[in-house]
């Protein structure tokens, strides 16, 4: 295990389980692919910091008719005290054709899928009756705090500002990551926390 300052480049691509983010550490030492399921919580951009690496070792997937092998780091932890946007050519410097590592970590299903897609348009109101209108409205947010309690679950109630889990699994981390923004929290990527910035 080793501390070494470092640029961390993280770019958000499009995956089938819907955008992930992927990145490159550039240090003293080289350069290495980190794709840390912490990352996702972060916007695309350079951020330059303080790195703990636990390990780097090579990794490899298959993407298409091609094998592709990366040198990765794992990071232990980081602190991040500065970042910067991505210009055109850093972006583009980026393989595309990255895989997404939940894809690593477990295998493709159409219900799989179906978390990451939108919600069905909601069906008109009906006029006719109003009370009947309302019990479905409060019956309907009733079923979204439950939802968002299994979502959450230790760290329900939420408070204004929240640590998410790093012990957690990815697919449970990019949900609720996107419950939090849909909810009106920020990331502050110094103190890796989700601060609540307008009221839901």
């Amino acid at each position: 295990m080793i501390t070494i300052p470092g640029t961390l480049t993280i770019v958000t691509l499009d995956g089938r389980f819907g955008p992930f983010n992927t990145a490159k550490l550039t240090t003293s030492i080289g350069e290495f692919v980190v794709k840390d399921k912490e990352l996702d919580q972060y916007k695309a951009g350079k951020y330059q910091g303080q790195f703990v690496i636990d390990k780097i070792q090579p990794s490899h997937y298959c993407y298409g008719n091609r094998f592709v092998v990366e040198c990765r780091a794992y990071l232990n932890s980081f602190e991040l005290n500065e970042n910067d946007d991505l210009t055109p050519e850093e972006e583009a410097a980026f393989s595309t054709n990255a895989q997404d590592p939940l894809e690593e970590e477990k295998p493709f299903t159409s219900d799989s899928s179906k978390k990451y897609s939108k919600a069905a348009p909601k069906p008109a109101k009906n006029k006719a009756n109003s009370k009947q209108t309302n019990d479905s409205t409060a019956e309907a947010a009733t079923d979204k705090s439950s939802d968002d309690e299994k979502l959450f679950g230790l760290l329900w109630p939420l408070g204004n500002s929240i640590k998410l889990d790093s012990t957690c699994d990815r697919e449970t981390m990019r949900m609720q990551k996107a419950r939090l923004e849909e909810l009106g929290y920020e990331f502050d990527f110094r103190t890796q926390l989700w601060n609540l910035i307008t009221a839901f």
